[in-house]
C-alpha cells in the first residue's frame, strides 16, 4: 500500500492600513495662520488671531506683536490654551505702522513662529477743530471768553492755548 502524504501550506495575509498619524509621533510644530501679512487693522479692531500645532508641543503658548519689523515685541497674551485661536484688540496707536508682526511661542520657548509677511496697524485720524473764537471775533480787553474745541484721535489730556494778540502770526 502506498502512504498518502498530505502536505498543508500555510498562507499568510498581511493587511496594511493606512492611519493618520498620532499626534504624538509627529514632529512637533506651531504654525501661524493668520495674521500673515498683507493685513490692514485699524486700532481697536477685533482680530482673530489663529495657528495650528502637532506633536508634543505645549499645552500653552504665549502671543506677541511686533510694531517694528520684529525688532522689539510686546504681549498680546503671555500665557494662552493652544486651542488654535485668539481673539486680539488691536491697540491705541498713536501713528500708523506699516512693518508689524505676530509671533507664537510655546510655553518652553522650544517652538515657534511668526507672520510670515507684515501687516499694518493704522492710527485714527488725530485732529484739533477751534470752534471758538472764529476768525474776526473781537474780545475786548479784561473780559471772560470761553475757547472751545472738537478733537478725534489720541489726543492727550492736557492742551496749551497760545494767542496772536497783534494778528502778526506771533503767538505767546
Amino acid at each position: 500500500m502506498n502512504p498518502i502524504h498530505i502536505v498543508l501550506f500555510t498562507f499568510l495575509i498581511l493587511t496594511l492600513s493606512c492611519q493618520p498619524i498620532q499626534e504624538e509621533d509627529q514632529d512637533p510644530f506651531l504654525r501661524l495662520l493668520n495674521p500673515n501679512g498683507g493685513e490692514i487693522f485699524n486700532e481697536l479692531d477685533i482680530v482673530s488671531i489663529t495657528w495650528t500645532s502637532g506633536g508634543e508641543v505645549d499645552d500653552n503658548v504665549k502671543l506677541l506683536y511686533s510694531k517694528d519689523a520684529g525688532i522689539s515685541w510686546q504681549n498680546v497674551v503671555p500665557s494662552h490654551s493652544n486651542d488654535g485661536a485668539y481673539t486680539w484688540t488691536i491697540p491705541n496707536v498713536t501713528e500708523t505702522y506699516d512693518s508689524c508682526k505676530v509671533k507664537i511661542i510655546e510655553r518652553y520657548g522650544e517652538y515657534e513662529d511668526v507672520s510670515d509677511g507684515y501687516f499694518t496697524i493704522a492710527a485714527d485720524s488725530t485732529y484739533f477743530q477751534i470752534t471758538s473764537p472764529v476768525s474776526g471775533n473781537v474780545w475786548p480787553e479784561l473780559t471772560i471768553q470761553t475757547i472751545t474745541w472738537n478733537f478725534a484721535g489720541d489726543v492727550d489730556d492736557v492742551v496749551r492755548i497760545y494767542i496772536d494778540g497783534d494778528n502778526n502770526g506771533e503767538f505767546v
